[in-house]
């Protein structure tokens, strides 16, 4: 979404000239050519720069999570109330760019096949019931290839 949605804004951008007033779901209207402006010029700048930073930790081999958790908008975009994440977060924003462009697959065999919640915490409950034969059982999991995780 957002590069799409900053290529979407810069098309409303260039309507600019055209408009006074704007109203945007989730957030307040905004009256005159340049608060208009201003709005959408911001928004689209944010959109790309969440894009663009997405990617360029996505290159250096960092997955959603590590990505989710590294990027925080810088301080020039967190003057405005509409880019404050409260309809919208960096952190959903960059996991679905990531989804995207690279899939929903992290890398980590772990999340390749896992078990449902429910499942996955039987087979712990169930591994960790008996101290002393917990290492038996993970083995017998591990050889059956069940992924516990």
């Amino acid at each position: 979404m957002p590069l799409h949605g900053a290529s979407i804004l810069m098309r409303l951008f260039t309507l600019g000239e055209y408009t006074d007033t704007m109203f945007a779901t989730h957030h307040w209207p905004r009256f005159g050519k340049d608060d208009v402006k201003d709005f959408l010029c911001l928004q689209r700048d944010v959109y790309r720069w969440q894009h663009d930073q997405t990617m360029r930790l996505a290159n250096m081999g960092y997955v959603p999570t590590e990505i989710a958790e590294k990027l925080q908008l810088p301080n020039e975009f967190l003057n405005e109330s509409h880019v404050q994440g409260y309809y919208g977060t960096v952190s959903h924003n960059t996991k679905a760019v990531y989804t995207k462009y690279l899939g929903w697959y992290d890398g980590n065999p772990a999340n390749l096949n896992p078990l449902p919640p429910v499942e996955s915490a039987k087979s712990m409950l169930n591994i960790w019931e008996a101290p002393q034969s917990s290492l038996r059982k993970l083995q017998r999991l591990l050889k059956k290839e069940i992924i516990v995780g």
